[in-house]
């Protein structure tokens, strides 16, 4: 009679969990680089976000200052501008 050589059921279950557990562990392993990457890059878009807005704040500051000395200076060419201005977008609005 020929001798039986496949292992028995208990120890196919337990290399298969062994094996599941790996698979598991690696696949948690890549997910936590995953999130870890998305978090750098995120903490890397927010400094440029608040680098770009503290500038253009700045730029924004300027402009509304050169803006009141240019009318300080020119108030009549500045009327006519803010009329004009007013002008086209009350016909622009009206259509």
């Amino acid at each position: 009679m020929a001798k039986d050589t496949t292992p028995p059921i208990a120890d196919t279950a337990d290399a298969e969990a062994a094996a599941n557990a790996t698979v598991t562990a690696r696949a948690a392993q890549a997910a936590h680089q995953a999130i870890d990457q998305l978090s750098a890059r995120g903490s890397e878009a927010e400094l440029r976000l608040r680098q770009t807005g503290t500038r253009l704040s700045s730029r924004s500051q300027e402009l509304s200052k050169d803006i009141g000395e240019y009318v300080t200076q020119n108030p009549l060419t500045a009327l006519g501008i803010a009329a004009a201005a007013g002008f086209v977008l009350g016909v622009l609005l009206r259509r």
